[in-house]
C-alpha cells in the first residue's frame, strides 16, 4: 500500500485483528466505501453502513470480543470518515489505492469495490445524477465503467479497457470531487427551497416549530452494550452520552432519532440505545 497516515496504518491493523470469517474490509476498499457514502446523493446514516465494514448485518451477532474493542474501531473508521469529508471540502481528496511493489503498480480495483458497495445501498438514488448536469454524469459513467472493468465484464473495446486502467488512479479522485460538488449543490438548492416559505412571516416560522413542545422523554438504556454517542447530521461524534442520560426525541429517521439533551444540544443518537420513554425531573 502507499504510505499512509498513522491513523490509517492503526486502522488496517484493528481490521485486521477482527476474525477471519467476518469478511472486514482492506483500508483501500473502506476508503472508496467512504467516499460512496459521502458523495451518495442520500444522506446514509452510519447505523446502516458501518456493520458492512466489518462484514455483518444488525441479525447477526457481533464480531467484536467486546465493547472497547468496537468502540476503538467505529472510532478510527469515524476518524477517517470526517478526514475524508474535509479533504472533499477542501478539495484535496486524494484515493487510498494499494500498490504492487514489484511492478510500482496502483491497483485501483480494491477502491472501486468498496465504492460499489456503497452504491448498492442507494441504488435509485444514483439515478438522480444521470439527469444532473453533464459533468457529474459522466463522472458517475465513468466509475460505473470501472466497477465493469474489475468485474472483467466491461463491452469497451480492449485498448479502451487499457486506457481506463492505466489512467483510473487519476481519474477516480476528479471524478469523487465533481460528484461531491454536485450532491452539494443539490444540497444547497433544496435548503433554499426550504427556507423561502420560511421566510413570508415569522407566523410561519412559529407554526413550524411548534410540534417540539410534544416531544417524548427518553433515557439512554443501561442493558445494551454498544458505543453510545451524539452525532450531528453528517454522522460527526459530537459527544459520548452515559447510560440514564436524559433527552427528548424531537424526530425519527429509520433506526435513529434526533433528540435534544437537558442542556439544549441536538443530534442523532441509534434507537437501540434509547429507552423510551420516561418522565424527565422537572
Amino acid at each position: 500500500m502507499q504510505n499512509i497516515p498513522r491513523r490509517l496504518k492503526l486502522l488496517e491493523k484493528k481490521l485486521a485483528s477482527l476474525p477471519i470469517d467476518s469478511d472486514a474490509m482492506l483500508v483501500s476498499e473502506l476508503d472508496g466505501f467512504l467516499a460512496g457514502i459521502l458523495v451518495c446523493p442520500d444522506l446514509i446514516m452510519p447505523g446502516e453502513w458501518l456493520p458492512l465494514v466489518w462484514g455483518s448485518d444488525e441479525d447477526e451477532a457481533p464480531v467484536f470480543e467486546n465493547a472497547r474493542q468496537a468502540e476503538q474501531l467505529v472510532g478510527l473508521v469515524m476518524e477517517h470518515y470526517n478526514a475524508t469529508a474535509n479533504d472533499l471540502h477542501s478539495g484535496c481528496y486524494a484515493p487510498v489505492f494499494e500498490v504492487d511493489a514489484r511492478h510500482d503498480e496502483t491497483l485501483w480495483e480494491l477502491w472501486i469495490e468498496g465504492f460499489e458497495t456503497a452504491m448498492q445501498l442507494r441504488p435509485d438514488s444514483w439515478a438522480d445524477i444521470l439527469k444532473g448536469d453533464e459533468k457529474a454524469r459522466m463522472a458517475l459513467t465513468g466509475l460505473v465503467m470501472l466497477i465493469d472493468i474489475a468485474h472483467a465484464e466491461s463491452d469497451l473495446a480492449e485498448q479502451e479497457v487499457q486506457e481506463l486502467t492505466e489512467k483510473a488512479p487519476d481519474l477516480i479522485p476528479a471524478w469523487i470531487e465533481i460528484l461531491n460538488a454536485w450532491r452539494v449543490s443539490q444540497h444547497l438548492a433544496s435548503q433554499l427551497r426550504r427556507n423561502r416559505p420560511l421566510a413570508r412571516s415569522a407566523a410561519t416560522i412559529h407554526a413550524r416549530a411548534a410540534p417540539v413542545k410534544n416531544t417524548k422523554s427518553a433515557v439512554v438504556s443501561t442493558n445494551r452494550q454498544g458505543h453510545r454517542t451524539l452525532t450531528d447530521l453528517r454522522s460527526v461524534r459530537l459527544l459520548k452520552m452515559p447510560p440514564e442520560t436524559l433527552m427528548k426525541v424531537l424526530d425519527r429517521k429509520g433506526t435513529w432519532l434526533r433528540v435534544r439533551l437537558q442542556d439544549g444540544t441536538e443530534g442523532w443518537a441509534a434507537s437501540r440505545y434509547v429507552a423510551c420513554c420516561r418522565r424527565s425531573p422537572n
